[in-house]
């Protein structure tokens, strides 16, 4: 699974999404069971105690903010997620050629093997969470 843990572009999102809460006066919990995701995992992206957001919570708080902001605010909602997604992937694959290699052969043993979805998240959670710990040692 990716994470999205870019802190600039996590710090502008953690202020969208607040705004949106406020504008819309829910409260954390509320929406944290609208989204499906803890209140307490919920306050700390919030607080920015956690940087990185899983792309399945990510995908949740993207459904609820649809559903709380409605149709009318579909093409804000995909902006600013889709920006999240960019700046990240971009970040990760200009942060070290080895990783954006090592990537690509993941790739290629991914479809040589020719895994099932499930099977090709989990290798991906696998390999990213090794990327991830790597960089924190540096």
């Amino acid at each position: 699974m990716s994470h999205y843990n870019s802190e600039a572009t996590t710090q502008e999102f953690r202020g969208w999404l607040a705004g949106v809460l406020k504008n819309h006066s829910i409260s954390q919990r509320d929406f944290a069971k609208k989204a499906g995701v803890p209140q307490g995992w919920l306050s700390r992206v919030l607080s920015g105690k956690r940087k990185s957001i899983g792309m399945a919570s990510l995908d949740r708080i993207k459904q609820a903010c649809l559903s709380i902001k409605g149709s009318d605010k579909q093409e804000e909602v995909e902006k600013v997620f889709g920006e999240l997604a960019a700046t990240s992937a971009e970040e990760l694959l200009d942060s070290d050629a080895k990783v954006a290699a090592a990537l690509g052969e993941v790739l290629f043993v991914l479809k040589t093997y020719n895994l099932s979805p499930r099977e090709s998240e989990r290798v991906l959670e696998m390999v990213l969470g090794d990327v991830r710990r790597s960089a924190s040692e540096k």
